[in-house]
């Protein structure tokens, strides 16, 4: 469960290397913690999350994968970054997929913004769900124009976010309507 989301956060990815921080074992390192099937390490003032096989005749273990923990600022910057540099739609389809759900909470509310503050799903739900995936490549600053089913995978994606707003209060339905609200939109 922790790996899985600092993946999603670091989007392990070469490109995105680039701007973040590198493990460099020269810099000695030391282990802060276990962590499901890693540890939490300190290089050189930063913290890092590393998977740990075992070595040659299982006589010692290694540090495989190692991926900066990063605070909620950075991890933004570096999704924008890669998200961003999709060169195509399928890239760009991946790197939204490797984000946390929370991600395409301001995708929602801009989208329920844009069809002011009430959404009618009794009128059908495409026309939202495409602004959804709008909302979601402008602000990612992709500006190529998406596929249907493109469209309709990123509205997949943002399912569980919606949930949870609506378990949070924040979406309210009224079922006989058949719409859905955003609270405290005017």
């Amino acid at each position: 469960m922790i790996r899985a989301g600092l993946l999603a956060i670091g989007l392990a990815s070469p490109a995105l290397a680039q701007g973040l921080p590198v493990f460099d074992e020269a810099q000695g390192f030391e282990v802060l913690g276990a962590v499901d099937d890693g540890v939490l390490i300190d290089n050189a003032g930063q913290a890092f999350y590393c998977e740990v096989e075992e070595g040659a005749g299982d006589r010692f273990l290694v540090l495989s994968l190692c991926l900066p923990i990063l605070g909620p600022e950075a991890a933004r910057a570096a999704q924008a970054d890669v998200l961003s540099a999709a060169a195509d739609e399928e890239t760009f389809l991946a790197a939204l997929d490797g984000l946390p759900d929370m991600a395409f909470v301001p995708a929602i509310e801009a989208a329920m913004r844009a069809f002011g503050c009430t959404v009618d799903f009794g009128a059908g739900e495409e026309m939202f769900v495409a602004e959804v995936a709008r909302q979601m490549a402008a602000a990612a600053g992709h500006d190529r124009a998406l596929s249907a089913d493109a469209i309709d995978e990123i509205g997949e994606m943002a399912e569980d976010a919606a949930d949870i707003m609506l378990e949070q209060g924040r979406i309210v339905v009224d079922d006989d309507t058949r719409t859905a609200r955003l609270q405290g939109c005017e």
